[in-house]
């Protein structure tokens, strides 16, 4: 699972942690004799497709490749290995070469693709990819018993990336950003000599996240907080106008903090997030492209391909779960509250999200047998249901 490192202490349960690993000796799962099993399963653990000191996105493409798969296989042993042998109540992988393929083949499969090249070798390599992730699904579901229910989903779509905005030099030409030296070449934001005295505002992360320099806030902050709404609203203004490189209109949405987040750790979030044209165009916080150059495909770790999009997928199936077709207006909010409205547990109030089943859900009579089943489950006789997420990792509780 990824973000979870050190893997989380899950009372009765396991966990095993993904790309954000240091490495295998400093631990990766949970409880730690679990890792014995897990290599005794899989050999030695892959956390991501990148080795050691190495960005995946820098890799060369056939070794990136044959280690997708060889890291996919993983996760699908374990969670073959969680289902038939854990008893687990809720089994939960993340598929993680789902994520990393597109942004390393997806140039070579979207004819719109502005790098596209119709004579590689890896023009199929996505395609197959995909073929080969349906089957290993399929085959899991063929072996399900009958009072299991499988979830399927994604966090978000891939799509063609069609370039970055450096939105540090943005900032700089426009005089909200001041370096006490401008970089030779393009460095990571962590490596800007940043004049923090007339610093208004910087960006960080590669999906358009802009933070104000605020007094009472960060360590040098230089804007009183009465002129923060007026600040906020002239940038996001001219932001909006920023164009493509050909000086075309981005279809471009920015949401304020406070329009995304509350709560108590609010305050920490970015006062802007941005996102240009679909996120088919990202962000970039490297600085030393060229003063008032803001286009390109860079990154600290590489060239991209491919762009994470808003619309994800998602599927239900099982006992008790009613055939509707398609279903709109889902949010990934909804997905833990469905989650937990399958097993009958309560969800709890402070959860956004709604369970997707709503009133759709049918009541079971006490003395129905899939009420007995799922009571003798909670007890650890049977196992109960997985959710498959296409994106980036591996977690499992009980």
């Amino acid at each position: 699972m990824p973000v979870t490192w050190p893997p989380p202490r899950i009372p009765g349960g396991y966990s095993i942690s993904s790309f954000m690993t240091p490495d295998l000796e400093k631990g990766f799962t949970w409880p730690k004799s679990l890792a014995d099993e897990v290599q005794g399963l899989v050999g030695e653990y892959i956390i991501d497709v990148g080795e050691a000191g190495e960005n995946y996105l820098q890799m060369e493409k056939d070794r990136a490749l044959k280690r997708s798969y060889e890291m996919d296989a993983q996760r699908f042993t374990l969670l073959r290995h969680f289902i038939a042998k854990k008893q687990c109540d809720y089994v939960f992988a993340v598929i993680t070469g789902c994520d990393r393929m597109s942004h390393l083949f997806y140039r070579f499969f979207d004819e719109e693709h502005k790098r596209y090249d119709p004579d590689s070798q890896y023009e199929k390599v996505l395609y197959d990819y995909y073929v080969w992730i349906d089957k290993q699904i399929g085959e899991i579901r063929d072996n399900l018993d009958e009072d299991t229910v499988l979830f399927v989903h994604s966090d978000h779509c891939v799509q063609r990336l069609d370039g970055r905005i450096n939105l540090n030099e943005w900032l700089i030409q426009e005089g909200y950003m001041v370096l006490s030296e401008y970089p030779p070449e393009p460095i990571p934001f962590t490596e800007l000599k940043v004049d923090w005295s007339k610093t208004r505002a910087w960006a960080t992360g590669y999906s358009g996240q802009i933070y104000f320099n605020m007094k009472g806030r960060e360590p040098e902050g230089i804007i009183d907080p009465g002129d923060y709404d007026g600040l906020l609203d002239k940038l996001i203004d001219k932001v909006k106008a920023i164009p493509d490189e050909n000086g075309n209109a981005l279809e471009t949405r920015v949401f304020k903090r406070n329009e995304i987040y509350t709560g108590t750790f609010a305050d920490y979030a970015p006062d802007l997030f941005i996102f240009f044209d679909e996120c088919r165009w990202k962000t970039n916080e490297m600085v030393g492209f060229g003063p008032g150059n803001i286009y390109s495909f860079e990154t600290p770790f590489g060239e991209d391909d491919g762009a994470d999009g808003f619309y994800g997928y998602f599927c239900l199936a099982g006992p008790g779960i009613p055939a509707n077709g398609e279903h709109e207006r889902a949010s990934l909010l909804d997905i833990a509250p469905t989650v937990i409205d399958v097993m009958d547990l309560e969800i709890p109030k402070e959860m956004e999200g709604k369970s997707l089943l709503g009133q759709e859900k049918p009541a079971h009579p006490p003395e129905d047998d899939h009420k007995i089943r799922s009571r003798l489950k909670a007890l650890g006789y049977k196992k109960g249901c997985f959710g498959l997420l296409w994106g980036e990792g591996f977690y499992t509780f009980y």
